[in-house]
Order: C-alpha cells, then structure tokens, then sequence
C-alpha cells in the first residue's frame, strides 16, 4: 500500500503547489465552456496487476463577481472581491483515506495567471504525514514572482518564481490546456519546494500524437491523443508524468469541449476518465 501513494502525491508532497510556466503562448479564455467537471478513476501497477485505489477529479468554471473570503482566521491577502476568472477545482481521494483537496482562482487574461488558492492535505499513510490546511498567493508586482503561502495558520518566508507565469500544482493539467496543443509544445518550469524554501525545475514536452483507450461514454472506445509529458529535474530526474489529451472535441450536451484529458500517467499511477460534466458558457 505504500508504494502507490508516494506515486500518486509526489508533485504535492515535492511543494506546496506553484507551477511557474516560461512560455507566453496561452490561449485566452474561450478554451473552456461556462462549467466542465472531470472523473477518474485511479489505478496503481504491481507485480500481481492493477487494482483501484481511488477517485480524482477536476474542474474548471467561470467565475463572475465571486468574493473569495475564506474566513475570518484567513488573512485578507489571501481573499478577493468581484473577482472575474476562472475557478479550478482538483480532489484526490484514496481509499486508504488519503486526500487533497484545493480549489485554485485563476486571472482573466492572456496569460492564465492564478490569483490565490486553498488546499487541503490529509496524510497519514507511507513514511510521509502531513494534515495540512494551506492558503497561498502570488504576488506580479516585483521583478520576481512572488508565492506566499500560510500553513495551518502560521506565515511562511515566501518563495521566489522567476519572471514567469505560476499555477498551483494541482491545477497544472487545466493549465496545460490553455496552450495550443495542434503546435509544438516545450516550455520549462518551476515547482516551489516549500521543505527548502527555493524553486525546482521541471520541463514540458508535447510528444507525438498517440491513441488511448477510455471507456468515459460507457463504451470502450479509442481516441487520438496528444501526449503532454512533465519531467522532473534535478534530485527527481527521470520522472516523468504523461498526460493524454483528445485531439478531437468531445461534445457534452452542447458544450464542445476542447483538449479533453483522457489518461494521466503518474508513475505506477494511471488516472481514467470515468465522467464528464459541461455546460456550455
């Protein structure tokens, strides 16, 4: 039971969140319909074969005129008034009782840029506990993008990002649609590691395009894909995660949804679609 959970939380256990993009080429806001809600189910490989393990799912809104107030304990950096967007929402649930759950506001511009964010990491399996409850901003004011986070509570010594877009960590499969991916894809990344207080290095690649299998619609059915795969650097090189991508629209009611993520590959940790939700904006 071990083995599985360290691949299917690495990237929130390496930081605490934040992506930060080195590429400009983001696609502006009509990508995504009014409301689109993503199901998988997670599998692991063992020498004995595949078993489920959990459930995780995504999703993306439009948000209009939302205030963002966590509380009263939330300091108000970390709130928003009338605040336009977009809203991702990301939960991983793990039959061992393991989980994360955050929810991410993302900026209406031509860049994607996440605004402030909430996650919540419950733990207590492996050789890693962590029960977590962390708020975080990024701050575009100084030459450096900035991310302030508090944990549990307790301000932490903010992490510089470079120059580049961020993304919370559990929001970066969302994020990757924004790029158009019928071009080449290759940009390099920054994952802020919150146990040394400096930046990792990732990098992103779109690969050849590829058929997957997904029996979302009820029906096994083969679609063209493309394949996105997120490296990891330095003291984790040679991991590497693979995210599949419909080349084709799906439709949903009548939404027509674009860059569908089909399959994740994280390890010895698949996520299928099981369901999708849309309604178009």
């Amino acid at each position: 039971m071990k083995k599985y959970i360290v691949a299917v939380i690495l990237i929130a256990v390496l930081a605490m969140t934040a992506l930060s993009g080195c590429n400009n080429k983001v696609v502006p806001t009509n990508q995504y319909a009014k409301y689109e809600r993503y199901e998988y189910d997670a599998f692991t490989y063992t020498d004995n074969g595949e078993s489920k393990i959990g459930t995780m799912v995504m999703s993306v809104s439009i948000s209009l005129g939302e205030t963002v107030n966590w509380g009263a304990d939330v300091p108000s950096a970390y709130c928003l008034e009338s605040f336009n967007g977009f809203k991702v929402k990301y939960t991983l649930t793990l039959d061992n009782g393991d989980s994360i759950d955050s929810v991410a506001y993302f900026r209406n511009n031509s860049t994607f840029q996440p605004a402030v964010a909430h996650k919540v990491v419950s733990i207590n399996s492996g050789s890693v506990v962590r029960n977590e409850s962390i708020y975080s901003r990024f701050d575009y004011s100084k030459r450096n993008v900035m991310y302030y986070y508090n944990v549990n509570g307790i301000e932490q010594d903010a992490i510089k990002c470079g120059r580049s877009t961020c993304v919370d960590n559990e929001s970066v499969y969302m994020f990757l649609r924004t790029y158009p991916m019928t071009s080449s894809v290759s940009l390099s990344v920054k994952v802020p590691d919150t146990t040394s207080g400096t930046a990792r290095n990732i990098s992103i690649s779109k690969g050849s395009n590829t058929k997957v299998k997904s029996s979302y619609s009820g029906k096994q059915l083969e679609y063209d894909a493309y394949c996105m795969t997120i490296s990891l650097n330095d003291k984790m090189n040679g991991i590497s995660y693979y995210a599949y991508y419909s080349v084709d629209n799906i439709d949903y009611n009548d939404a027509s949804l674009i860059e569908v993520p089909l399959v994740i590959r994280e390890g010895s940790t698949e996520y299928r679609l099981k369901s999708i939700q849309a309604a178009k904006a």
